[in-house]
């Protein structure tokens, strides 16, 4: 009985530490300065309308960073095609 009085202790204590932690660390200065960069990206397609209708792009160009995919290989309507051997 005894150490589950304790265990109970100790729980609440764990509890009521965590809280003070949480709302302490989560508080912020009204003298912070917290600048965020918002960069726009910059899309690069060959076909515009085929590849937006699939929801797809080339690559991606967001601030110094370029992303670039893979794609397999499309006609003129936008239907996937094959090369077979």
């Amino acid at each position: 009985m005894k150490s589950l009085i304790k265990n109970i202790l100790v729980l609440k204590v764990l509890t009521l530490f965590l809280a003070i932690a949480f709302v302490t660390g989560c508080q912020q200065s009204e003298n912070s300065n917290i600048q965020v960069k918002v960069e726009t990206p910059e899309y690069f397609s060959l076909r515009p309308d085929v590849e937006k209708a699939y929801g797809y792009t080339h690559a991606v160009k967001i601030g110094d960073d370029i992303k670039i995919s893979g794609a397999v290989s499309m006609d003129d309507t936008g239907n996937p095609t094959q090369m077979v051997i």
